[in-house]
């Protein structure tokens, strides 16, 4: 829940807002995504049971037999083996990685775009004509691009399940920036200082967390993998070239790496000797909750400096900008 919260208070979700006819409208929208993401989760979860007992059925783990070079390639692989004899399979799931990949993809580099020229560059560009300025604007989209391209090559050496990575980054920075919008809509008196103290603070205590975890946290014991004495090299999917291979790390693909990873992975005690078993350590904490404590942070602390501040800031009450259930509060209080 709150890391979807922080997603939900993002750049490319309020500019999806924005282009709703009305605010009924985009209540609605919600009210529909919810439903069907809710659907969609079942699904991926099922999804990852049933590719777990489909190599464990065949005795043949893929990853293990060297079948394939990375555990993240898994979901295409599947495809591929359990699918084979079904035609057209394979390319309405390519399709499917490319549709979804690209419709995310491009409001997220059209939401970069637009926030650098708006919060970094308005002053800059107000002298420049309005053509010139949207020329700058396909470029940081084409800038950002590419650089989104090299992250894509830089996740092909990565071993570790992308699902979980994925959920550690986007936790660690949209917490904080959630962290903000709810200090805003609760607090009349938040001001500039202790929205930005918090957010930055909150994002340094996550990325401290969230980097000491990987270094010196306590891994998970995986299930035992499937067995591979059914295993033959010469099987004819093992021919499918690498393209196919590559896709399982983009987004889409990610998604279905976070069902088999959740689904094959359990919560094991740590072991008797390790000097922690009987203690705790911040970085033992579990990456599905940066999101909760980054918005937290940035909440508690922004309120702090927002009152020890409030002095430097004119106060300014809109209850357009308030929660609908603190309104009266306030408001009766100013």
């Amino acid at each position: 829940s709150f890391f979807w919260l922080g997603g939900l208070c993002s750049q490319s979700t309020l500019q999806r807002i924005s282009a709703m006819k009305s605010m009924k409208d985009a209540r609605d929208a919600f009210i529909m995504n919810s439903a069907v993401y809710l659907l969609l989760l079942c699904v991926l979860n099922g999804f990852g049971m049933v590719v777990y007992a489909y190599f464990a059925h065949i005795r043949c783990d893929p990853f293990q037999a060297g079948l394939i070079f990375n555990a993240n390639q898994i979901s295409p692989y599947f495809v591929m083996s359990a699918l084979k004899y079904y035609p057209g399979i394979g390319g309405i799931y390519v399709a499917m990685i490319f549709s979804a990949s690209l419709s995310t993809l491009s409001s997220g580099i059209s939401a970069l775009a637009a926030i650098t020229v708006e919060d970094l560059l308005k002053k800059q560009l107000e002298n420049f004509e309005e053509r010139t300025a949207t020329t700058i604007t396909k470029a940081l989209v084409f800038l950002y691009g590419i650089l989104i391209i090299g992250l894509a090559y830089g996740a092909n050496s990565i071993q570790g399940p992308l699902s979980q990575m994925v959920v550690t980054i986007i936790g660690a920075c949209s917490g904080p920036v959630a962290g903000i919008f709810i200090l805003g809509a609760l607090i009349p008196w938040a001001n500039k200082y202790g929205a930005v103290s918090g957010c930055v603070i909150s994002a340094v205590f996550a990325m401290w967390i969230a980097l000491g975890n990987k270094m010196y946290g306590v891994n998970e014991k995986p299930l035992p993998p499937p067995p591979t004495d059914m295993c033959f090299r010469n099987n004819s999917v093992n021919n499918f070239t690498e393209d196919i291979l590559s896709f399982s790390f983009n987004e889409n693909s990610t998604i279905y790496s976070y069902a088999v990873n959740h689904t094959s992975t359990v919560n094991t005690s740590v072991i008797a000797d390790d000097p922690r078993s009987f203690g705790f350590s911040l970085y033992d904490i579990s990456y599905e909750w940066y999101g909760c404590y980054g918005i937290l942070i940035s909440f508690l602390v922004g309120v702090i400096i927002s009152y020890f501040t409030q002095k430097h800031c004119e106060s300014v009450i809109d209850e357009k900008l308030l929660f609908p259930f603190v309104r009266k509060f306030w408001l009766s209080r100013s």
